[in-house]
């Protein structure tokens, strides 16, 4: 558990990385008018849809997490919708791309990707929180089984120390008695 609650703090990372790299590419095509920042772009779009697929399998069995998934992933839509896709479908017409400009200055566009963040921030700290409780439940099995070694160990001395003490009482006391000796 404590492992699959790291890698879904990884794949958030990704997820935001990716709707970041969205962000990136269409602002840089409205300045650049680079060709290949759409292509840029649409990858990046996969590689978000890509990382909450990932998600959905790492967080099986945590119906809390999945509504906090499902929200990034409506955030993440949003944006690209009302922000991310206008921008490059904007800037691809050279009468529309003062339009395109708009959009990316826009109020909109700063709340729409700042509740992307936001919905990121609020699945971080409860993947955390899950790894923080994998970790103390992790720690404390560790600490149960040095337990249980220290009690098999002083469980092993204690049976040697009474073998001894009975092959003494039963086997030598009664040869030394038989020789004499």
């Amino acid at each position: 558990d404590n492992e699959r609650s790291h890698k879904v703090v990884d794949d958030l990372q990704r997820a935001v990385n990716a709707v970041s790299e969205q962000a990136r590419t269409a602002r840089g095509y409205i300045i650049a008018r680079d060709e290949r920042l759409p292509l840029i772009y649409d990858a990046a779009v996969k590689d978000f849809a890509a990382n909450m697929a990932q998600l959905r399998g790492d967080i099986t069995g945590r119906p809390e997490l999945l509504s906090l998934i499902d929200k990034v992933e409506m955030a993440g839509a949003n944006w690209r919708n009302e922000v991310g896709d206008p921008m490059i479908r904007l800037t691809r017409d050279n009468p529309t791309s003062e339009k395109a400009a708009e959009v990316s200055k826009s109020a909109r566009s700063t709340e729409l990707f700042t509740a992307v963040k936001s919905q990121v921030q609020d699945a971080l700290n409860q993947a955390g929180a899950w790894s923080a409780a994998s970790q103390r439940d992790q720690d404390r099995l560790m600490n149960d089984a040095h337990l249980a070694l220290i009690v098999g160990g002083l469980t092993s001395l204690l049976l040697a120390i009474l073998v001894g003490w009975w092959l003494t009482r039963g086997i030598a006391k009664p040869v030394t008695e038989m020789t004499g000796v």
